[in-house]
């Protein structure tokens, strides 16, 4: 495609840059276009690359990156088609930059299609060369997709009344000149919204709008991400569809317990009972997604001299995730889960019901009370634990800090964006605290049974037996350092400059709401 020092142009539909030249009256001379070339554009699905004004394309064999309009493209060989998993992206100038960007998320295509170039001289009297063109052909491999044409002007130096001629004629004649952004154009005419998709929730309320409408319309945004990502999970492309399916499913769960009396108790009870399901189904495919994706962490904790005895333990995993992912996606192509799905956007769909307590209470007034109430517990919580610290209440602390993340991120759009941003980040920086000692004993205690309760088909040998106790080792040591955090980072969370802004935000009038 086309460098950034070059001026760029979309043709009107229908419309060659011959055609043009000949209405201008320019002299120039056409060389045959070149042959097809199927390329594709490609990002990941909550589009990272995208995000940082990256893009990404695949053609003929080659991984080409394309980064600031300063720096030289980055390319490498990839000789298999699209989508590229992560771990399957070898070493490389294109693959080297963007790891780290894209993490564990695949590239997927996003707008696939093929281009013809071809190459024009605009000429003067004497024939020579004033100004290049690239006329690229771009046809998209969408049904009933018009074809589009960018046309590349490239100045000849020496020639700058040329090239302002030609410039102003191609307006003239209703060429528009493309923005940095051009490829979005592409993407766009492929069918695809560029940045559409992402796990954020970005739910618009109104203070005064009934709770059990504004709850409705924030789960129908929640449902969307489960019904997004429900078909990849069994495409195995990358593990975030599963995890951002499970948020959604979370983000349903708490939603339904903590914005209270606002749907009869009768459906919260059943719906909460589906979701509980969905929850469980998938929690041993995660876990086993985040031992799996850990593996390269775990082999730098150990010795190198360990690092073969420790394969083992990944070959055990990998295949115990063959067999959750296939009893995953059994289920979820069963009958409970479409049903489940049916009956609560049917539900969502409905009129509300206004006789449960806080149903047609102005949902500003409720989410406050929520918000501080669960503020009120943390600090109450953390500060016990500051004095008599305790392996079981911090893990409950996470799990009230999780509900209060949740709370402060469903009801963002009804308070000032700058503080919701302070309070959100310094929550944040608790949850880590919490969700690393919580990840750590996880995996200490898992890491403890897998050795004790070996494959019944391959045990475990001496040396493999050795390495799981080393990174026990390991995590115990980092369980005890994590802890040791806690004091500093709740402490700073629970300052009374951060309760202040709580209270002003949050502490409702009246705090009798059911």
């Amino acid at each position: 495609m086309p460098d950034s020092h070059t001026s760029l142009f979309w043709l009107p539909a229908d419309t060659t840059i011959a055609q043009i030249l000949h209405a201008a009256e320019f002299s120039f001379a056409e060389q045959p276009p070149g042959a097809a070339t199927p390329t594709t554009l490609l990002d990941t699905f909550d589009w990272r690359l995208h995000a940082r004004g990256w893009h990404a394309e695949w053609r003929n064999g080659t991984l080409t990156l394309f980064t600031t309009p300063d720096a030289l493209p980055k390319r490498q060989s990839v000789p298999t088609p699209p989508p590229f998993r992560f771990e399957e992206l070898s070493t490389g100038d294109a693959a080297d930059a963007l790891k780290p960007v894209i993490k564990m998320r695949a590239l997927m295509p996003v707008a696939p299609f093929r281009e013809t170039r071809t190459e024009i001289r605009v000429l003067d009297d004497l024939q020579k060369t004033t100004v290049r063109l690239i006329e690229h052909t771009i046809e998209p491999e969408l049904p009933d997709t018009p074809t589009l044409r960018l046309v590349a002007l490239r100045p000849i130096r020496g020639y700058p009344k040329a090239t302002r001629a030609l410039t102003r004629a191609l307006t003239e004649h209703g060429a528009e000149k493309a923005t940095a952004h051009w490829r979005d154009d592409l993407i766009r005419a492929c069918g695809k919204t560029p940045g559409g998709y992402s796990n954020k929730i970005t739910v618009q309320l109104t203070p005064n709008m009934p709770a059990a409408e504004a709850t409705k319309h924030l789960l129908k945004a929640i449902l969307s991400g489960i019904i997004i990502n429900q078909p990849y999970i069994a495409q195995d492309i990358d593990t975030e569809f599963l995890h951002d399916f499970r948020v959604s499913v979370r983000r349903t769960r708490a939603a339904l317990s903590q914005i209270k009396a606002v749907f009869p108790d009768d459906d919260v009870a059943a719906f909460k009972r589906d979701f509980s399901f969905l929850g469980k189904l998938t929690n041993t495919l995660r876990d086993l997604d985040v031992y799996l994706l850990a593996a390269d962490s775990y082999r730098e904790m150990l010795p190198p001299h360990m690092h073969p005895a420790i394969e083992p333990l990944f070959n055990h995993l990998r295949a115990q995730r063959t067999d959750a992912l296939a009893t995953v996606v059994a289920t979820l192509n069963g009958e409970r889960y479409p049903q489940i799905i049916e009956r609560w956007d049917a539900f969502l769909n409905a009129p509300i019901d206004p006789t449960p307590a806080n149903a047609l209470l102005p949902i500003e007034t409720l989410a406050k009370t929520r918000i501080h109430r669960q503020y009120r517990k943390i600090v109450k919580m953390g500060n016990h634990l500051l004095k008599h610290p305790n392996d079981a209440e911090l893990h409950e602390l996470r799990l009230v800090a999780k509900k209060l993340r949740y709370l402060l991120e469903f009801f963002a759009s009804l308070f000032p964006p700058k503080d919701m941003k302070r309070l959100i980040k310094q929550l944040k920086i608790l949850q880590d605290n919490l969700g690393e000692f919580n990840d750590v004993c996880v995996q200490e205690e898992f890491l403890f049974n897998t050795a004790l309760h070996h494959p019944p088909k391959a045990p475990w040998s001496a040396e493999t037996t050795l390495a799981i106790g080393a990174l026990i080792g390991v995590f115990d040591a980092q369980k005890t350092r994590v802890k040791a955090d806690f004091a500093a980072i709740f402490t700073k969370f629970s300052a009374p400059k951060n309760q202040a802004l709580f209270k002003k935000l949050f502490a409702p009038s009246k705090d009798g709401i059911a």
